[in-house]
């Protein structure tokens, strides 16, 4: 990024992703010490950075087994059509062509 003509606000945000220059740093710090909002702005970022810092991310089940099965590294199954959240019709059309391994235990997740 260029850094020549970077507001402080900018100035900031690359600061804190650690993209700043040394000289650009001591500008940022000279403004800080007088710029209240400034300060401000600062605490906010850093309170967003640690908490995406800390945070995990899980897909949801029906997610991993939909890209699975679009992938082809898991069949498609009544259960996972299901899994999936493809729907009920999309299940029973699993179920229907025939390429459901499993219908016995497919059926009996319904229940």
């Amino acid at each position: 990024m260029n850094q020549e003509f970077l507001t402080a606000s900018e100035k900031l945000a690359s600061f804190i992703d650690g993209e700043l220059s040394q000289e650009h740093t001591a500008e940022l710090f000279a403004e800080l010490a007088v710029n209240p909002d400034l300060q401000q702005e600062m605490q906010v970022l850093m309170k967003m950075k640690d908490t995406f810092k800390n945070a995990k991310l899980v897909a949801p089940d029906r997610l991993k087994t939909g890209i699975m099965m679009k992938t082809g590294f898991e069949k498609v199954t009544f259960a996972n059509q299901l899994k999936a959240g493809a729907g009920i019709a999309a299940a029973f059309w699993a179920l229907l062509s025939g390429r459901s391994a499993m219908v016995t235990y497919s059926i009996l997740i319904l229940a």
